[in-house]
């Protein structure tokens, strides 16, 4: 017979969105000056029911896409400019990418997003934890909504000059909604590019993602792809699709 409140746990976690916590402490290495970033963060336990359907469990592309930012593969398209560079992470999560660079970036801004209010709630806790509260802020956007998207950057103080995001395709579905607000986000702003970095990907799902891409008026590049087999889910750090999307002109 099943753990009855195990099992009430598990329904919490998939209905309520009520998760339980565990600290993960990470640490990068900043490739141009040796220096090493440590960071906190609070995400939902890996064995606990409902986990992997949470939206604070920390996927592999997180971690991977932290360690790419800090080791200065992505500055040749991180834009210069003599202000704040202003970043804007889409399905933050727990918030490791957007915090890494935050942290690594000099002289940044990052806004970190997600539909989810738990999902900010636990972002602004690990903004707190690392002491991030000047340079990093949360706000709840839905993809796919339009007016949403719209009334989110209208509040912005400042333009939004790179979109970076992890792990965000788990599914098909999500693909038209997604790249819609890229889109959005992009013409509303001066974003030079949107970098998703995952961890899976069916073939057939960027198959569809290049026709979305097409009919948003946005080219797809592969910037790196170690993923070791078509549509499988490798956990490693180092089996990765990293993409950029530009607009086309």
């Amino acid at each position: 017979m099943a753990d009855v409140s195990v099992v009430k746990d598990g329904l919490r976690c998939l209905f309520d969105a009520y998760e339980p916590k565990r600290q993960v402490n990470t640490s990068f290495t900043v490739k141009k000056t040796k220096r090493k970033v440590d960071l906190k963060i609070l995400c939902a336990e890996d064995d606990h029911p409902g986990a992997l359907q949470s939206g604070v469990f920390l996927w592999p592309a997180a971690n991977a896409l932290g360690g790419y930012i800090a080791a200065g593969d992505f500055d040749d398209i991180i834009p210069s400019t003599e202000t704040r560079i202003s970043i804007l992470e889409l399905g933050a999560g727990a918030g490791l990418v957007g915090l890494t660079a935050a942290k690594v970036i000099d002289n940044s801004k990052v806004i970190l997003t997600d539909r989810d209010q738990v999902s900010l709630d636990l972002i602004n806790e690990n903004i707190n934890l690392n002491g991030l509260e000047r340079d990093c802020s949360t706000a709840q956007l839905i993809w796919g909504d339009s007016k949403d998207s719209l009334r989110m950057c209208s509040n912005l103080s400042e333009k939004i000059d790179l979109i970076i995001g992890s792990d965000l395709i788990y599914s098909v579905d999500v693909v038209s909604d997604l790249m819609t607000t890229v889109k959005i986000l992009m013409a509303q702003n001066k974003a030079s590019a949107f970098i998703l970095c995952s961890s899976f990907r069916h073939p057939d799902t960027t198959v569809f993602l290049d026709k979305v891409c097409k009919s948003n008026n946005l080219e797809r590049n592969v910037l790196r792809n170690t993923i070791s087999c078509d549509g499988c889910d490798d956990e490693s750090a180092d089996n990765v699709l990293i993409e950029t999307f530009v607009p086309l002109l």
